[in-house]
């Protein structure tokens, strides 16, 4: 390779070379904007032929193959551009003046905070750069940003909204990360569009990182690289800023193709581009990196990363039947097959991957599939939406300007904040559907990252034994999906809906709440989940102050109550696993589970997780500490890290609920079980019958990852995790149902896999702010799991007017209409609320209260959630500010509503208005209504319905006309008969008498604070 130097630029590949083009006509910040000869954009069909194939391609509009005329054309083309590549104009097209160190350390510079301390340098190289390079050495480590080494450059060389790629050679004499940005050199340090961790290894490595350019008023700039946290000593070369343009990049692989899409490869075995046909929606594009996996090797507590372009080969077959292809990777210890085919049951492409380990190291890891979708879909980026499976559900809207104001990624693991198993990224013209179809649990990783484009990836996690395969026994499933049009077009509503129909077959989704055995009857009528402190309402032997707070409950909402007695720990609130004695003793504890029950109601305990309190200050300021117990009995089955020590974690925090010291129970321990289901089992006898275990799949996943060798599980990640965590909920279930017959078992935040054992969960996709259960940088929550699953599980809302910004009855609306059993904190806690907020949030929630307790009661507790109907509802638009932080707007709808379905035909719209003028809004059924209904089970044909049909033996009976009509052949022209027939839509509130519409076009006045239904009559 050719040393850049100030007559020449260095062309590193066709890409590469392509990009200097660009350089030169929108990067050249001193001479005038002009087209690119027709000589120059001949170079990169020539070096990329000649490049693989080592032999001259054919010249422009040659049709036959010519040898020598080929010869003769390229070689008199380059003798013509050699001047020109090495004219000093070129040189103004660098952004960076001294990116490969031939000037010494002149445009850099090394800052070194407090403590932390490296020695920079310029030593001569064997970079693939050539020449010199740059040598840091880390000393002492400290802080990411504490060790910062910098190269400045001219921001207006920089053009506001074009893309670039940063490239550099690095290597480090171990393994080792740290973080390279593009920001302004002085306050405000505002990220210029690149912010990307860098994992280095002990050898030469070229990385490119594709941005688009943030506007700045600075005047300089600065490529930064945060150190602080680097090992040993790293080597940079050939640092450069240079145009780019994905749609330049042209596919190399094998194409598939199917009615609906069009699939091209990179050779690689990356999906490089994937089109829906129908549309024209270009779902995803060719990247400048081609990587179709990587995988993690671990020894001796080290990870190395392995990726597909380090392969020495790898081969691309056609499967047998024509279905798709398989890659098989060849590298150093290892094999690597992909395989991509279509599947037969969705039409959709299936991807599978597998690591046949032929090393002493243990593979941990293979990320797998690497899609790079567009920054935005279609010209116009406000309608894009991406879906992301955290919690409940998080979307991102507009991610083309999301990801321009704000740096970072979402990545979560499953099982763990992801509760299923499913992203999309979509407009309302097309999307794209990825989901991984397992049904076993297995570990993974989910992963939405943005640089130039962005990108999807998910990691397939597994256990650290040597020499071990890594074969993931399920399927990701990715293609194109598209809505109706008269349902607004496409949403993460369908992708939701392709996930729903594979889910459904699963057997965590058997059971209903209708109809599953262990389902009390009190859990079906619905309740209202609260909560006291008993240190405050149950001094010793009295229980009047809790009686006067639920009877106040019970009267004011006409609804069961399931009181949480929180505090109810001796060392205080969330101490465990020392539950005992409680507080304030055990004769007033069993006391107010009684008091629960007379009044109307079930009582809850929560429990807190896996995590063992070492050290802690209690409420009454005295301080406690088990660290001897905890030495003696639960070190050895506390989570472990790679060192083999137990994980301590500490907190200098005033209110840290944690406490001083903790550490956490392996859970696949006999220890941990037991400790845990023996809690659990003296509460259901003392009269509390909903255990709710706390604090685990809401984000302490990663905690729980143990490298223990002697305990019952391999070291490191793995199913072990899911596995030994429905052991735990079979054994409580075993304990104590047999105890009470009204005993229920919740969960904090969803999980698909736990719904067998799981009678509730407390969720929180009710709140109208980006606040946590939000990852940054999604914007908003929506209700995906209650949409897959609130016939199996009944959520419950902790607790209203939570994560409202100040507007808790627009929160409220939301909660009741996406079907949550509500929860409310103590009305005293509301008291800091003015007047003209708390009443309406009580009128709002009574309200509420009694159309869930009444009319709307079948649907909200276990309908079926379908998609909303596209109504013309207006947004309210406020401001939120969170602590300490610039304020957001936050867009919401003046009115909330949700669709539902029974499993007798019956569909119900549930609106709620949260404002206190009523509103009136033109609705049209019609979508619901006129959508044709399959009767399967005819001679031979499946015949397509209208809603006022029955289907009988052979036979299609319109129950409205008395017509009757027979299948094949009698009728044998007919592939599909619509008969509408009229219906009667019934309107119910809490505010007015019942109402009635004739056809599904109507309008409907929603009445102040109110909860009104419309119901459409089963067929």
């Amino acid at each position: 390779m050719e040393k850049r130097t100030a007559t020449c630029y260095h062309i590193r590949t066709f890409d590469s070379l392509h990009n200097f083009l660009h350089t030169l006509k929108t990067v050249n910040a001193d001479q005038p904007d002009q087209a690119i000869p027709f000589a120059f954009r001949q170079i990169p069909l020539f070096l990329d032929n000649f490049a693989r194939s080592r032999k001259f391609p054919l010249r422009p509009e040659a049709t036959v193959e010519e040898p020598t005329m080929n010869r003769v054309f390229w070689i008199s083309l380059l003798m013509t551009l050699g001047g020109g590549l090495l004219n000093p104009q070129v040189v103004n097209a660098q952004i960076l003046s001294n990116g490969s160190f031939d000037k010494g350390t002149q445009g850099w510079g090394l800052s070194q905070q407090e403590a932390a301390r490296a020695q920079f340098t310029v030593v001569d190289s064997d970079s693939p750069d050539g020449g010199q390079s740059g040598r840091i050495a880390v000393t002492i480590n400290g802080p990411a940003h504490r060790i910062q080494l910098a190269h400045s450059f001219p921001i207006k060389r920089l053009t506001t909204g074009k893309g670039y790629a940063l490239h550099f050679f690095a290597r480090a004499d171990q393994l080792t990360s740290f973080q390279v940005s593009l920001m302004n050199r002085n306050k405000p340090w505002e990220n210029l569009g690149l912010k990307r961790p860098v994992s280095v290894e002990p050898h030469w490595k070229e990385y490119v990182f594709p941005f688009y350019a943030r506007k700045s008023d600075q005047e300089i700039g600065k490529v930064n690289f945060f150190m602080g946290q680097a090992k040993g000593t790293v080597w940079l070369d050939g640092l450069a800023i240079e145009a780019y343009d994905p749609q330049t990049i042209t596919p190399d692989g094998p194409k598939l193709t199917t009615a609906t899409w069009d699939l091209q490869f990179f050779k690689t075995g990356a999906i490089a581009r994937l089109v829906h046909k129908s549309t024209g929606q270009v779902l995803i594009e060719p990247g400048v990196d081609r990587t179709a996996y990587t995988v993690t090797l671990f020894k001796d507590g080290t990870n190395k990363t392995i990726t597909s372009e380090q392969a020495s080969s790898i081969q691309a077959k056609p499967l047998q039947d024509g279905s798709g292809y398989s890659f098989v990777a060849q590298h150093s210890g290892f094999i690597v097959t992909l395989r991509y085919e279509i599947d037969q049951e969705t039409g959709l492409l299936a991807c599978r991957s597998k690591v046949e380990n032929k090393s002493d190291r243990a593979v941990t890891r293979i990320t797998f599939p690497i899609l790079n979708t567009p920054q935005m879909l279609g010209n116009d980026s406000t309608d894009d939406v991406i879906l992301y499976p955290a919690f409940d559900g998080n979307v991102m809207d507009d991610p083309y300007h999301v990801f321009r104001k704000r740096s970072g990624l979402l990545s979560g693991a499953y099982p763990g904040p992801l509760s299923c198993q499913v992203m999309a990224y979509c407009d309302r013209t097309a999307g794209l559907y990825i989901a991984s179809h397992d049904p076993d649990g297995y570990a993974k990783t989910f992963t939405v990252d943005a640089g130039f484009q962005i990108r999807f990836s998910i990691a397939h996690l597994a256990s650290a034994v040597a020499g071990k395969d890594l074969i993931p026994p399920y399927p990701i499933i990715l293609g194109p999906f598209t809505g109706e049009a008269k349902r607004g077009g496409t949403s993460w509503y369908d992708a939701a809906e392709l996930y729903r129909k594979w889910a459904s077959r699963q057997k965590w989704a058997k059971k209903k709440v209708r109809t599953r055995e262990d389902t009390p009857n009190w859990l079906r009528k619905g309740a209202l989940v609260t909560t006291y402190n008993p240190r405050q309402l149950t001094p010793p032997g009295d229980q009047s102050k809790l009686e006067a707070f639920l009877k106040d409950y019970s009267s004011r909402f006409h609804t069961q109550l399931l009181p949480n007695n929180r505090g109810f720990e001796h060392n205080g609130t969330w101490f465990g696993q020392e539950y005992l004695p409680v507080i304030p003793d055990e004769v007033t504890f069993k006391e107010s589970a009684k008091v629960a029950r007379t009044i109307g109601g079930q009582s809850m305990i929560m429990l807190s997780g896996y995590r063992w309190t070492i050290d802690c200050i209690t409420p009454e300021g005295t301080h406690y500490s088990s660290q001897p117990r905890f030495d003696r009995e639960v070190a050895r089955w506390a989570v472990h890290d790679p060192q083999g020590n137990p994980v301590i974690g500490t907190s200098t925090k005033k209110n840290d609920y944690h406490g001083r010291k903790w550490s956490r129970m392996c859970r696949a321990t006999d220890f941990a079980k037991k400790t845990i289901v023996d809690s659990a089992k003296y509460f259901v006898e003392c009269g509390y019958s909903v255990i709710h275990f706390d604090q685990e799949c809401s984000g302490a996943y990663s905690a729980s990852v143990c490298w223990a060798r002697d305990h019952d599980h391999p070291p490191g990640n793995g199913r072990w995790i899911h596995l030994a965590m429905a052991d735990l909920y079979q054994k409580i279930s075993d304990a104590c149902r047999p105890i009470d017959p009204d005993f229920a078992l919740s969960m904090e935040e969803p999980n698909e896999l736990y719904l067998p054992w799981l009678n509730l969960c407390q969720e929180r996709p009710f709140g109208i702010t980006p606040e946590w259960p939000v990852i940054s940088p999604a914007t908003r929550s929506v209700p995906l799991f209650l949409y897959l699953y609130h016939e199996n599980l009944i959520g419950w809302a902790a607790f209203y007017p939570w994560k409202s910004g100040g507007h808790p009855c627009y929160s409220l609306a939301k909660g009741f209409t996406i079907g949550q059993m509500p929860g409310l904190v103590p009305t005293r806690s509301l008291r800091r609320w003015k007047p003209d907020t708390q009443r309406p949030f009580m009128t709002l929630l009574e309200r509420c209260m009694t159309g869930y307790q009444t009319f709307a009661h079948d649907y909200l507790v276990w309908g079926r959630m379908e998609r909303p109907l596209t109504l013309p509802i207006p947004q309210r638009h406020f401001k939120w500010a969170p602590k300490g932080k610039e304020s957001q707007a936050l867009v919401v709808p003046a009115v909330s509503h949700q669709v539902w379905s029974l499993d007798d035909g019956r569909i119900g719209i549930v609106l709620v208005n949260p404002e206190t003028k009523a509103r009136e809004l033109a609705v049209d059924l019609s979508p619901l209504i006129e959508s044709e209904r399959r009767v399967v089970g005819l001679d031979r044909k499946v015949v397509q319905v209208g809603p006022a049909c029955r289907a009988g033996h052979g036979v299609i009976q319109d129950t409205t006309r008395g017509l009757e009509l027979q299948p094949e052949p009698v009728c044998p022209l007919l592939d599909r008969i619509a008969i509408k027939a009229p219906v009667v839509i019934r309107q119910m509130s809490t505010q007015a008498s019942e109402q009635t519409h004739d056809g599904p076009i109507f309008r409907v006045t929603i009445p102040a604070l109110d909860m009104v239904l419309l119901e459409v009559p089963a067929p």
